[in-house]
């Protein structure tokens, strides 16, 4: 298969309702697709999209990695395995959200030319079949009664389990939100929670004290990124489970989490670890470790939530998972692309080839935020 065309495609994305987490209020989502075209007239995506405050490379940077990642591919033969993966990994080193959107791409163009979904490419056993994914539901409010209305509209859609941002609040009043939301979903329902690093080490352990109290599944990256060791420290006093994400952005990020024993769940964003490839070394590197995965999007556009989901899948198929952050294509107001929702909490397998979504150029180009570049003239 040749690589005979490639275009990048800017992008921005406006959230039906401003986005809030402990690191401040994002109304957007700005980022690049990229557009493969094989010489048989085939199609493959891809995204890159950092999110603001994730600890990743800027949006700039990763346009220009991406440009020329994209550019060196222009005109060679490819052929999907570890060799193209180490080729993509020289192209884009210093960008994971480059190298996840190129190698995606690639994927989607290899699995649409021979007319089966992605996740077949990525799972070592391509007899099984594959897993229903079971989804969480990301819940706020500007006040409790808001907050117990949007709780209830999810378990009523048959989510059996609901995410919570905390931390940026004090202390008292996140204590009333989770206490509230479990009176709402009642006993059955799992509960987890995201500080997005709010917390330091002292204060960590006395809101996870106070938030055990009813009951929480796990709690996202309570401390900075960078406090591998007192995570660890933390996770031995913690009656609530730990969780990395931002601490486990990238390949070599997330084997140090594992390395130091710092959580005891891996959040893997297929976007931000480094694309499908990198996400399946991690899930396979954690649970050798005794530490769970879960995969979430990193609010993209339709083209990175189907990646993740696609990946999702594939770790799935080679062991259980709990419910993961795939529906999240409702956020935003307008989309490159149509989701299917997740019905009943769950995504059912795709049955289109590649990424499993139908991309029309057309949608895409109402969601410019600049002209497409054209890298094949």
């Amino acid at each position: 298969m040749k690589i005979a065309g490639a275009q990048l495609f800017p992008i921005c994305l406006p959230f039906a309702k401003a986005f809030a987490n402990a690191q401040g209020v994002v109304t957007e989502r700005c980022g690049t697709l990229v557009r493969l075209v094989s010489d048989a007239g085939e199609v493959g995506w891809g995204e890159a999209s950092p999110f603001p405050g994730f600890g990743l490379e800027s949006l700039e940077d990763s346009r220009s990695v991406l440009a020329a990642a994209a550019g060196e591919l222009l005109g060679n033969e490819v052929e999907v395995g570890e060799e193209l993966t180490l080729q993509i990994n020289e192209l884009t080193m210093s960008s994971t959200c480059a190298r996840a959107a190129v190698e995606t791409a690639v994927l989607d163009l290899w699995a649409r030319t021979h007319r089966h979904p992605m996740f077949e490419l990525l799972t070592l056993d391509r007899e099984q079949a594959p897993p229903v994914i079971q989804c969480n539901a990301l819940v706020a409010g500007d006040d409790l009664d808001s907050l117990a209305r949007a709780a209830r509209s999810e378990i009523a859609n048959g989510f059996r389990t609901v995410k919570l941002k905390v931390g940026a609040l004090d202390l008292a009043r996140d204590v009333e939100r989770v206490a509230r939301l479990r009176d709402v979903v009642g006993p059955s329902v799992a509960i987890r929670l995201d500080a997005n690093q709010a917390y330091v080490a002292d204060d960590a352990l006395t809101a996870l004290e106070r938030f055990a109290r009813h009951r929480i599944e796990y709690l996202e990256q309570p401390l900075v990124e960078s406090a591998l060791d007192a995570m660890a420290a933390l996770r031995q006093k913690s009656p609530i489970a730990l969780a990395a994400d931002e601490s486990a952005v990238g390949e070599s990020a997330a084997l140090r989490v594992i390395h130091a024993g710092a959580a005891d769940l891996i959040v893997i964003k297929p976007s931000a670890a480094g694309g499908p490839s990198a996400s399946l070394r991690i899930a396979r590197a954690a649970r050798q470790a005794g530490m769970g995965v879960v995969v979430t999007s990193l609010l993209d556009s339709a083209v990175g939530v189907s990646a993740a989901h696609q990946v999702a899948i594939a770790i799935a198929m080679e062991g259980a998972i709990p419910a993961c952050g795939l529906a999240t294509g409702g956020l935003l107001a307008r989309d490159v692309a149509l989701l299917e929702p997740a019905l009943g909490g769950c995504l059912p397998s795709p049955e289109r080839a590649g990424l499993g979504i139908e991309m029309d150029e057309s949608r895409v180009r109402k969601c410019l935020s600049e002209p497409v570049v054209d890298l094949s003239t």
